[in-house]
């Protein structure tokens, strides 16, 4: 047939995708996992520097930069780690781990956390206390690390949480007093790794 040289062209072509994307997903994961080694010597490095500072008393510029070295290392731990949860998700012998919590005790958790890092915001939470939830709370949990962070990061006092049951469907809705998404980057707003630039930030 005509269509056989066709045929195993594109199954070759097939078969020599799915190597490249193996290949790169074996990668990232190589790649993330051996980056949390230096930046874990990076944290330790900060810490004995933190000690220092206090007994020593260095100029408030000194201080500063440490501070922002600090946000800098913990913003990459964050990206590392994410990659390495992406990366489990390829895993198709990845098992949920399921069991049935109480969801407003989970996200009083997951709210006071951020609270204690981000002390000039109010972060308030409206949960019915009887809602039961069967999730795999781990993933739960970096799902609101990265709603919380990113509403922290771009709101102006107030980060509102609350989630609702209707008709056996829960919604939990993250929501702050920043400026919202502009409306040309809200196609791509949900792509993998897409980090909007903090228009009250611009001049730093």
């Amino acid at each position: 047939s005509p269509l056989f040289a066709l045929s195993e062209a594109f199954c070759s072509m097939s078969q020599r995708l799915g190597s490249v994307l193996t290949a790169y997903k074996e990668m990232t994961y190589a790649v993330s996992h051996e980056l949390r080694t230096p930046l874990a010597r990076m944290k330790f490095a900060l810490t004995m520097a933190q000690d220092q500072l206090i007994n020593s008393g260095v100029p408030s510029n000194v201080q500063e930069q440490w501070q922002s070295l600090w946000l800098d290392v913990n913003e990459m731990d964050a990206l590392v780690n994410q990659l390495l949860n992406y990366a489990s998700f390829e895993q198709e012998n990845r098992v949920l781990q399921v069991q049935q919590e109480n969801l407003r005790d989970f996200l009083i958790d997951q709210v006071q956390r951020a609270r204690a890092a981000t002390p000039h915001l109010a972060i308030n939470l409206d949960c019915d206390p009887s809602i039961q939830v069967a999730a795999d709370w781990h993933l739960m949990e970096r799902v609101m690390i990265n709603l919380l962070e990113n509403a922290a990061r771009f709101a102006a006092r107030v980060v509102e949480v609350r989630a609702d049951l209707n008709d056996k469907v829960i919604s939990i809705s993250i929501s702050d007093d920043g400026p919202g998404v502009p409306p040309a980057e809200r196609g791509r707003v949900f792509n993998s790794f897409v980090r909007l630039s903090n228009p009250q930030n611009s001049s730093q």
